[in-house]
C-alpha cells in the first residue's frame, strides 16, 4: 500500500526557502540530502502540524535534536520526482534500534524517538511504494513500542492526558489506515472519563474546523471517518462511567 494519488509537487510558502546548516545540525541519524526533496516533505508536514516551521528552523540551526527531521532526510535521500519508489535502500530501522537500546532505562527518551519516527513515516507513507511491506509494519511496531514506553513511566493524570492529546491529534493527520493503531493505543491509555474527554475534545475541535470538508492532509482520515471515530470514543466513554 502507499504511493497513491500523488504527483511531484512544488514546495511553497516558507518551505520554498527552508535550508539547513549541515555543520551545526544535531542529529544522530540524519543524512545530507538535496534540499529540494526535504522542502517537499516539509510542505506536507506543515499541512499536518502547525508547529513544523518553528520546530524545523530550530533543528536546522542546530539548537536541538528532532528525530522527525532525521527520518525526513532518510526519506528525502530516496525520493524521485516526489515519490520513494520500490527499488530503494531506505532504512529507518536504525532509528528504531536507538529507541530499543534505551527503552528500559530511559523510556521517556525512547518515547521521543518513536514519536519523531512515527510523525515522519505517518505523514509521508502515502508517497512511498511499500510493495515489499517494509514501512507499514515498522510504523505499527513503533506505535506499540511508544505505548509501552508511555506506560512504563507511570505518568500522573496530567502527563497522561498530554500524551492522549498528542496521540489523538496525530491520529487525524497521518495516513488514514494508520489511525486504527492510534485508536488502539488511546483505548489502552484512557483510564477514566476525563481521559476520554481529552480524546473526544480533539476530534470535536477538528470537526469544527472551517476546512473540515476539504482537509489539507489529503492522505489522512476524512470528515466521515472522524465522525465515526467520535462515535466510538463516546461509546467507550460511556463504558468508563
Amino acid at each position: 500500500m502507499g504511493g497513491g494519488g500523488r504527483i511531484g509537487m512544488v514546495a511553497r510558502g516558507w518551505t520554498k526557502y527552508a535550508s539547513v546548516d549541515w555543520k551545526k545540525v544535531v542529529a544522530a541519524h540524519a543524512m545530507r540530502v538535496p534540499i529540494r526533496n526535504l522542502r517537499e516533505l516539509l510542505w506536507e508536514e506543515a499541512l499536518a502540524d502547525g508547529n513544523t516551521r518553528e520546530r524545523f528552523e530550530r533543528w536546522a540551526r542546530g539548537e536541538c535534536r528532532d528525530v522527525r527531521f532525521e527520518a525526513d532526510t532518510r526519506i528525502a535521500s530516496e525520493m524521485q520526482h516526489g515519490f520513494v519508489p520500490d527499488y530503494n535502500t531506505l532504512d529507518l530501522y536504525d532509528i528504531k534500534r536507538e529507541a530499543e537500546t534505551v527503552w528500559r532505562d530511559r523510556p521517556e527518551m525512547a518515547e521521543r524517538v518513536y514519536m519523531g519516527l512515527t510523525e515522519s513515516l505517518g505523514v509521508h507513507y502515502n508517497m512511498m511504494d511499500d510493495s515489499y511491506g517494509t514501512f507499514w509494519p515498522l510504523f505499527e511496531e513503533c506505535i506499540k513500542d511508544m505505548g509501552d514506553c508511555i506506560k512504563r513511566q507511570n505518568l500522573a493524570a496530567e502527563d497522561r492526558r498530554r500524551r492522549i492529546d498528542y496521540l489523538a491529534y496525530w491520529s487525524l493527520v497521518v495516513f488514514t489506515d494508520f489511525m486504527v493503531y492510534y485508536e488502539n493505543l488511546l483505548a489502552e491509555l484512557c483510564a477514566d472519563a476525563e481521559d476520554f474527554d481529552v480524546w473526544r475534545g480533539v476530534l470535536e475541535d477538528e470537526l469544527r474546523d472551517d476546512d473540515i470538508e476539504d482537509r489539507g492532509c489529503y492522505w489522512a482520515v476524512d470528515k466521515a471517518g472522524i465522525e465515526e471515530a467520535l462515535s466510538r470514543v463516546l461509546e467507550m466513554r460511556r463504558g468508563a462511567l
